[in-house]
């Protein structure tokens, strides 16, 4: 069975689409200076949209598999499989958000690039580790270990774990229209 630290690619990248649009009702993230205004409709429409875009992405993905090493290429297909849904949802999201356009809120163009910034970097991240652990010559449960431990390295070189929507949330307007779609609370 593998050790917790070997599903790290799996773990990662499943946190990271849970986390994308978390509510912060805390108030303790960093936000922008000024903004947090009541949204309005435009921007809590775009947020709605993005957030309907998580969701049906984390539905598309199922649940992260749990490899098994005593059948190291099975282990391996299942996360590979796993790591293509992720890479799908994640090009899903790309093309709504590349749809949508920069969000209608103060500071939209900015956050906007650093969130389509930050979701190009994770899809590089996932289509490394495809084809690191498609590459990996895996002949036993050790060989698969070392296999995922390799991928999982590709996801600490990220610097973050919330996803776009994180970059998304450091906007007071955009936090608020969050906070008011419908779509976004239901995640």
């Amino acid at each position: 069975m593998l050790r917790r630290r070997e599903l790290v690619a799996v773990a990662v990248v499943a946190g990271m689409l849970a986390a994308a649009c978390n509510s912060d009702a805390s108030g303790d993230s960093e936000r922008d200076p000024g903004g947090g205004s009541a949204p309005d409709d435009a921007a809590v429409a775009w947020a709605g949209k993005v957030c309907e875009s998580l969701w049906e992405g984390g539905e598309a993905l199922g649940e992260a598999p749990a490899p098994d090493s005593a059948d190291p290429l099975a282990a391996r297909d299942a996360v590979l499989d796993f790591l293509g849904n992720v890479h799908e949802s994640l090009t899903g999201l790309e093309g709504t958000l590349e749809d949508l356009g920069e969000p209608p809120v103060r500071g939209g163009p900015e956050v906007y690039g650093e969130a389509m910034a930050t979701l190009e970097d994770t899809q590089s991240a996932v289509a490394r580790s495809i084809d690191e652990l498609d590459a990996a010559e895996i002949v036993d449960g050790e060989s698969f270990e070392a296999a995922m431990e390799r991928a999982g390295e590709t996801f600490a070189e990220l610097d973050t774990l919330d996803g776009p929507a994180g970059e998304f949330r450091q906007n007071d307007d955009l936090r608020a229209a969050m906070d008011e779609a419908p779509e976004c609370r239901s995640l």
